[in-house]
């Protein structure tokens, strides 16, 4: 039997493996009495099922046509072309994103871009921003003291970043009617008129002002834009490590991550974005034999990093991945590769605690202490919320499974099997930067799971990860070019199968 009918066979069975699971009423999807993520209702009748699948399947159609098409030109586009090749398939991502959510039953689907942001429950930046900070210089002077009081849950485990970032839209919409009025033309008449509802029925505050309303839809189109334009850094960083075609294979294929369709456009989700676009000015930084480049890549490092921290310490993983592939791409070469890879090093850090200087002064708030006071409140979760690592350890790996998609989740590990398989007999001579690249993924997710620091909620925790399964499956080859293109174009549309039920039966919210 050849390899890419072995590879069809496990993407079929672990479609219908995915879709029988989600669509039963059990197992149970998480660990009972922990924490278990609830099932959305099945539709009703045929018009309700037609009503729920029509916008998934017409975008995945379509998005299916333009991937394989846009395959053939990939190879020889210049930079023109090729941006407006990802500008296309960016497009789509933004639009496969609001048309798989239509998967989901009513109301949850025409409430979710919005409540999800506004319910203090959920996460509270927004609310926060709008009812509790009235000075945006007090905010930050204050915000260290505020970290100390020990919240485990949201504010008390991040950075300031989004708290700013609801601020600054909130001040936008303030000042500009014409925000207000762009905001509102494209606001969807039913789900302004169900959040309304909801917000009188909740009364968790008084009711949102015209603008503020203006506000938190602008901030969640713009988040479900920021998480649509991931295929962007993932084709950038996979084509450093690879070539264009499997760059072009990854960056599809993050389209259809079902856990990216069940958040959106809540916090966790942002980072598979804004972990990537790290991830690709660091490993570009290495790569670059150019020693200016190298230098101007090093400060944008550091650059990106405090940019990233500053909205969240989930990025610290990939951080650490990043330290992981740096270690194996110097130890390949040591003498050839060692000073450039310290001074880049040097470059980036130096850079990093400039930036942390210069934002204390010009804040009062030191980053580096509220790091800490972060970290600790996080460390403390467990004493207010007991969880069973044993339990957790068993079922994390077959959350993040269902969550990056189990026909693709299976794939990575056939093509980490092929790169251990080569490794070996090859004795490590043909293992290259996407090898390389495999192998730190691989580790830091280790790490992470043997470690027990998330017992719940994988599927949302670890959405930063998420893209690292699609470059990992990406490489994953058949018995010559041409299979290998079928092979992926079959997982495509199975990821694409498994995405759309997933959002039409997992709720990643309270049931509104």
């Amino acid at each position: 039997m050849s390899l890419v009918m072995t590879s069809r066979q496990i993407i079929i069975l672990a479609t219908f493996i995915s879709c029988g699971v989600l669509l039963s009423p059990w197992p149970p999807l998480g660990v009972p009495g922990e924490w278990v993520w609830p099932r959305h209702a099945l539709p009703l009748d045929i018009f309700e099922m037609l009503d729920r699948l029509i916008w998934p399947l017409l975008c995945g159609s379509a998005i299916v046509v333009y991937c394989t098409g846009s395959m053939r030109l990939i190879d020889n586009a210049g930079i023109v072309r090729r941006g407006l090749l990802l500008f296309g398939l960016t497009a789509f991502s933004f639009l496969w994103l609001n048309a798989v959510r239509q998967a989901a039953p009513s109301p949850h689907r025409e409430l979710r871009p919005t409540w999800i942001l506004y319910d203090k429950y959920a996460s509270g930046y927004f609310h926060n921003a709008t009812f509790k900070v009235t000075s945006t210089k007090q905010m930050l002077i204050d915000y260290e003291a505020r970290m100390a009081e020990g919240d485990v849950l949201h504010e008390g485990t991040h950075p300031p970043g989004l708290l700013l970032l609801n601020r600054g839209l909130l001040k936008l919409t303030e000042a500009f009617p014409v925000v207000v009025e762009f905001s509102e033309s494209l606001q969807n008449a039913e789900s302004v008129r169900m959040f309304r509802e909801v917000e009188a029925a909740g009364q968790m505050a008084r009711p949102l002002s015209k603008s503020e309303l203006a506000a938190l839809h602008l901030s969640s189109l713009l988040s479900t834009l920021f998480v649509a334009m991931t295929v962007i850094p993932v084709f950038g960083l996979t084509q450093r490590l690879t070539d264009s075609r499997t760059a072009w294979r990854a960056a599809s294929l993050m389209i259809t991550v079902p856990t990216i369709g069940v958040f959106v456009p809540r916090s966790d989700v942002l980072y598979a974005c804004s972990g990537m676009l790290l991830a690709w000015v660091v490993v570009s930084a290495v790569l670059t034999e150019h020693r200016l480049r190298r230098w101007m890549l090093g400060v944008l490092s550091g650059v990106t990093l405090c940019c990233c921290l500053l909205l969240s310490l989930a990025h610290l993983p990939v951080l650490v991945m990043l330290a992981i592939f740096v270690f194996g791409f110097a130890i390949v070469d040591m003498r050839k590769r060692m000073f450039p890879i310290l001074e880049t090093t040097l470059i980036a850090a130096s850079t990093i605690f400039a930036t942390c200087a210069v934002w204390q002064h010009w804040t009062q708030c030191n980053l580096l202490h509220v790091w800490q006071l972060n970290l600790t409140n996080h460390a403390a979760f467990y004493s207010q919320s007991p969880r069973s690592w044993t339990a957790w350890f068993a079922v994390n790996p077959i959350e993040l499974a269902m969550a990056v998609g189990l026909p693709m989740a299976l794939i990575s590990i056939l093509g980490l099997y092929q790169l251990v398989a080569d490794s070996r007999a090859s004795q490590g001579r043909r293992l290259n930067n996407g090898g390389l690249f495999t192998i730190a993924c691989v580790l830091t997710w280790s790490l992470l799971w043997l470690s027990g620091k998330n017992m719940g909620e994988a599927a949302r925790l670890w959405c930063f990860v998420t893209p690292w399964f699609a470059i990992i499956t990406a490489q994953t080859r058949g018995s010559d070019s041409a299979e290998s293109n079928k092979s992926w174009l079959w997982l495509l549309i199975a990821q694409l199968i498994v995405a759309t039920v997933t959002v039409g039966r997992v709720s990643g919210f309270l049931e509104f």
